[in-house]
C-alpha cells in the first residue's frame, strides 16, 4: 500500500479528482496514469510513437493501524524504524468501541470543523 502526492506533475491538478483503474491512479485532466510506485505508465493522448516521459510522482510509505491509514511524509528510509503513535485501547482485546462511517458534506471544510469540533 502506498500514498501518492495529490498533485499531477503534468499540470498540478489534484489526483484525488481523478479515478483509480486497477492499481493505477488516473488524472482527471489529461488522463496521465501512475502506477503504485508513482511511475507514469500511460496517457490518454497519442504521443505519435514517442516513448512516455520518465516521470515519477512522489510516493509515501503507509501503515494501517487502529482502523486508520497513516502515511510517513519524511525520509522513506526512516519510515520503518519510526514508531507509530501509541493509542491506549486503540486495538487488541480491550479496544474501545468505535463506529466507522464515511460522509461527504457539501460545505467548506471550515464550516464542518467549526460545527463538529466544538
Amino acid at each position: 500500500m502506498r500514498a501518492l502526492d495529490d498533485r499531477c506533475p503534468h499540470r498540478g491538478i489534484p489526483l484525488s479528482h481523478g479515478s483509480v483503474e486497477g492499481n493505477n491512479v488516473v488524472c482527471l485532466y489529461h488522463g496521465w496514469t501512475f502506477d503504485p510506485e508513482g511511475q507514469l505508465v500511460g496517457t490518454k493522448h497519442d504521443h505519435f510513437g514517442k516513448k512516455l516521459p520518465n516521470i515519477r510522482n512522489r510516493t509515501y510509505p503507509v501503515k494501517e493501524r487502529y482502523g486508520l491509514v497513516w502515511f510517513f511524509p519524511g525520509d522513506p528510509a526512516l519510515a520503518e524504524r519510526t514508531p507509530l503513535v501509541e493509542i491506549p485501547h486503540g486495538d487488541g482485546p480491550d479496544a474501545w468501541a468505535s463506529l466507522s462511517f464515511a460522509y461527504t458534506w457539501q460545505a467548506h471544510h471550515s464550516m464542518v470543523i467549526d460545527n463538529l469540533a466544538t
